[in-house]
């Protein structure tokens, strides 16, 4: 095995994305096995760095919440949370007024 690697530097997403897919379809072309290492440092946009900050945010209130669900789960003395269960609980808790917030966020953000 041997190690193929890249020194990327000031890359917007959009070229992140481009250089990522052309990677990966090259190596699908290449005999034996590679590993292959990028080294990238993302430029965002004014908007995209707000909604990378909403997602790490969201990401980290859903992953809160469903650790505070776990804490009262345990203090009943009663199993684990299972992920369709707890997945379930956190559409019920979208649905209500003060969380309709989450809706503007993707759900692949919250799983």
């Amino acid at each position: 095995m041997f190690v193929k690697s890249w020194n990327i530097i000031l890359l917007s997403i959009g070229d992140f994305v481009k250089e990522f897919q052309r990677s990966q379809r090259d190596s699908k072309k290449e005999v034996g096995r590679m590993l292959k290492t990028l080294r990238v440092m993302l430029v965002p946009n004014k908007y995209q760095n707000t909604r990378l900050f909403q997602f790490a945010g969201t990401s980290r209130f859903a992953y809160n919440w469903a650790l505070e669900q776990e804490k009262k789960n345990y203090e009943a003395g009663e199993k684990f949370i299972n992920d369709y269960e707890l997945r379930k609980r956190f559409t019920v808790f979208k649905q209500e007024a003060d969380n309709k917030w989450l809706y503007t966020i993707s759900n692949n953000v919250c799983k």
